[in-house]
């Protein structure tokens, strides 16, 4: 049972980033759909891991529960350090001086809708 508390703070933060990790609407639509099937998925396989000779410890499915949050806290980790270079990268190769000129082409390159690798003002949080 304890197991289930830090999965609900977890797939909303994963929520979150995902939204503010991405641009361009089409991307977004499409990142959105992957993240709902791998949900969908998970809580499809989740039940088959609990069975019923296990009872009342269920081994396997507890030692899941963990794993999966191991496995969860590494990728969240790694995004972490991938996002992190390429914001140094984009800041590197765009020599960033905070002019206002800067200011006004990160305005128009929202309106035009690119995704996040098309627009090198995009900057990625975690």
């Amino acid at each position: 049972y304890y197991l289930t508390g830090p999965y609900n703070a977890a797939f909303v933060m994963i929520l979150s980033l995902q939204t503010a990790n991405t641009a361009g609407h089409t991307k977004k639509v499409v990142t959105n759909a992957c993240l709902f099937l791998g949900y969908c998925t998970g809580n499809i396989a989740g039940p088959f891991f609990y069975r019923e000779k296990q009872s009342p410890r269920y081994e396997l499915g507890i030692w899941s529960m963990v794993v999966s949050h191991l496995l969860e806290a590494v990728v969240v980790l790694t995004l972490r350090v991938l996002l992190s270079r390429e914001n140094k990268r984009r800041d590197k190769l765009q020599g960033v001086d905070g002019s206002e000129s800067e200011e006004l082409k990160v305005e128009r390159e929202k309106e035009r809708d690119r995704t996040d690798r098309e627009n090198l003002n995009f900057r990625y949080i975690y």
